[in-house]
């Protein structure tokens, strides 16, 4: 997650995503931000829903009227949890590529998560590909020895995940199984026009219910 991508459609679905989700599990949320410093990218850029009110402000009427008020100049995460109020609790420290800083950043998420049910993680990219943790980037991308951590500790696990340039259908089975194979949880990845999110969780029971409450918004 990066400041500049605040109020972007992205944004606007996640957060849609995190209200329905912890409803229907009835769990607190940690949001992990896992912030990264801003650069000279477009990304998060993509701010053209909120003029087409008619069209996407039904999807979730308050939330688009909140993150309508954000002023464009002024876009961060402290506007969001304001936004979102005492709803959730949050991590907002800045996450550098060392791998010292990286490991204490984490136990702080442990420790910021002790009163949560579900951890959402929102890493600029996703899970990990080829980068090892402490190099150049490394801070883009969540981990599954992370991932783990936090499932051992109790906790259920919500990811934000960038598409790569791969057969989507494939890509997202596989990255399914592969969760739910180092987590035991059950694994439901819910598919937007832009990014993908994955829900890991003990109430497998809950998955439908999830599925369709998210079905009715689209």
């Amino acid at each position: 997650m990066k400041n500049q991508y605040v109020g972007d459609v992205n944004d606007y679905k996640k957060y849609t995503l995190i209200e329905i989700i912890s409803e229907v599990l009835n769990e607190k949320v940690l949001v992990a931000w896992m912030l990264t410093e801003d650069d000279s990218r477009n990304d998060g850029n993509k701010l053209d829903y909120l003029k087409n009110e008619k069209n996407e402000r039904q999807f979730n009427p308050e939330l688009f009227d909140k993150l309508k008020l954000i002023d464009k100049n002024k876009r961060g995460i402290d506007a969001v949890e304001k936004l979102l109020g005492d709803r959730y609790t949050f991590h907002s420290e800045i996450l550098s590529d060392k791998k010292a800083d990286r490991e204490k950043h984490f136990e702080s998420v442990l420790k910021k998560a002790k009163d949560a049910g579900l951890v959402f993680f929102d890493p600029d990219n996703g899970i990990e590909v080829s980068i090892r943790q402490g190099n150049k980037n490394s801070s883009k991308y969540l981990y599954w020895n992370e991932i783990q951590q936090i499932v051992e500790s109790g906790k259920d696990v919500l990811i934000y995940q960038h598409f790569p340039r791969q057969k989507r259908e494939t890509y997202i089975e596989r990255l399914k199984n592969e969760l739910h194979e180092k987590t035991k949880l059950e694994v439901l990845p819910i598919e937007t026009a832009n990014v993908l999110f994955l829900l890991a969780t003990k109430q497998g029971n809950k998955l439908n219910e999830i599925k369709n409450k998210w079905e009715e918004k689209k």
